[in-house]
């Protein structure tokens, strides 16, 4: 993944590694194939040229042949299509199609992908109110966020918001309760300062 941060590095074109990234999402293994698609995230809407061939992994296999085991790789896709931004729009009809999928965690991604590539709310924001509460402790930041870049625009999420707030794992969990918490406090600040204010957040 430290590939992603060498867009920042002095004297580094960025744009060097991606038919590199690409090719490895044509790999066997599933872990190159998330990792690679990690990796295409971080750079951002640079890596333009790997949309074709992200939108072609949301449909694979997860589960790697002859196991049980699972990769995310689908989830990192839609993500790093989101993190393309606008530049992704022709993924748009594929990932509207995973809006609906089983999958909680890949719907979640899904619908923060969608909003970030063109805005839309009215059918992404539903999934991440709904799917926020399903959500295990360490991905639900993933939701969070996106909500939290929608503004006023999710009005509707702050009641599941303030919910989360109270129902934050106990002090086990110190690291996430404390990264979760703060992440609702910011969102419930950036979509309703009134509604959060009459709620006690600081």
């Amino acid at each position: 993944m430290g590939l992603g941060y060498l867009k920042n590095s002095q004297g580094v074109d960025i744009k060097d590694v991606i038919p590199g990234l690409i090719e490895a999402m044509h790999d066997q293994s599933k872990s190159v194939q998330l990792h690679a698609a990690m990796v295409l995230g971080f750079i951002g809407p640079e890596a333009e040229p790997a949309v074709p061939t992200l939108t072609a992994l949301l449909n694979e296999s997860e589960t790697v042949a002859g196991t049980t085991d699972r990769i995310y790789t689908r989830s990192a896709a839609a993500r790093a299509l989101g993190q393309i931004g606008p530049k992704a729009k022709a993924a748009l009809p594929a990932l509207r199609s995973l809006l609906a999928d089983n999958d909680n965690y890949l719907r979640v991604v899904t619908a923060v992908a969608v909003w970030r590539i063109d805005g839309d709310v009215t059918n992404t924001l539903p999934v991440l109110i709904q799917g926020l509460p399903q959500l295990q402790e360490n991905s639900k930041w993933e939701a969070i966020d996106g909500m939290t870049e929608m503004g006023p625009l999710a009005k509707a999420a702050v009641p599941v918001l303030l919910n989360e707030l109270n129902l934050l794992p106990a002090p086990t969990w110190a690291g996430v309760r404390q990264y979760n918490g703060q992440k609702i406090t910011n969102a419930l600040k950036q979509i309703d300062p009134e509604a959060a204010a009459k709620a006690g957040v600081k």
